[in-house]
């Protein structure tokens, strides 16, 4: 695990500050694979080889219609509330060793949705 001592601010071009676990984000082998309704947003990056590297990011859009609340954990795991089905999307910047990787999304479908089943999460 590194450690990061600067006065930069963290993510590059912000005013934010790095805070929580130490160095650039969580090791590889600590997103989760599965969850209640799947993976951590950063687990489909995770390569073979990647255990030891560290893996963050940055929340750049979220849906604001329906939603009662959204946290996502430093390990991109995530808690999701809506106060209706629907297809939600929340844009975020990722990094690898404090690297921009660029820019993704990932899409949340909540609710019964023709053959997907209750809950779904598509990334």
């Amino acid at each position: 695990m590194s450690t990061r001592f600067d006065a930069a601010a963290w993510p590059p071009g912000s005013t934010g500050t790095l805070f929580g676990v130490p160095g650039l984000g969580v090791r590889g082998d600590a997103i989760p694979s599965t969850g209640t309704h799947g993976p951590g947003l950063l687990y489909q990056y995770v390569q073979p080889g990647d255990e030891a590297k560290e893996f963050s990011l940055v929340l750049t859009s979220v849906p604001t219609v329906n939603v009662t609340s959204l946290f996502v954990w430093e390990d991109s795991g995530f808690k999701f509330v809506v106060t209706q089905d629907g297809i939600y999307t929340i844009g975020y910047d990722w990094y690898i060793d404090g690297v921009s990787q660029g820019a993704d999304t990932a899409q949340i479908i909540i609710g019964a949705q023709p053959g997907t089943g209750t809950y779904q999460m598509i990334i």
